[in-house]
């Protein structure tokens, strides 16, 4: 089997590929707030438009996520998805705004 006439379209839509699988990085801004009722309480991000946005992290990130709450901060994330309790991001860093 040769490819003489595939290798064209090979090498583009490896390219297509790759851009595709490539993770997404966007920011939010808000205040750390933890929401639900013990023993089932979520960090989450409230932005001054006041849609509440629960995080996942691992945990060392997520523990001092909780250390500052009620702080303003601008969080990195990976992704966003809807689920059952609102959306969700994936938050793998941040920065404080304020004190």
């Amino acid at each position: 089997m040769r490819w003489n006439g595939s290798r064209a379209l090979f090498f583009p839509c490896l390219a297509l590929l790759g851009l595709a699988c490539a993770t997404q990085r966007a920011t939010i801004e808000g205040a750390v707030v933890v929401v639900g009722n013990e023993p089932f309480t979520s960090v989450a991000i409230q932005t001054s438009s006041g849609s509440i946005y629960r995080v996942a992290a691992p945990p060392d990130l997520e523990r001092r996520l909780r250390g500052v709450q009620g702080m303003k901060i601008l969080a990195e994330y990976s992704a966003m998805d809807s689920t059952a309790e609102g959306m969700k991001i994936i938050v793998t860093k941040f920065k404080m705004l304020e004190r």
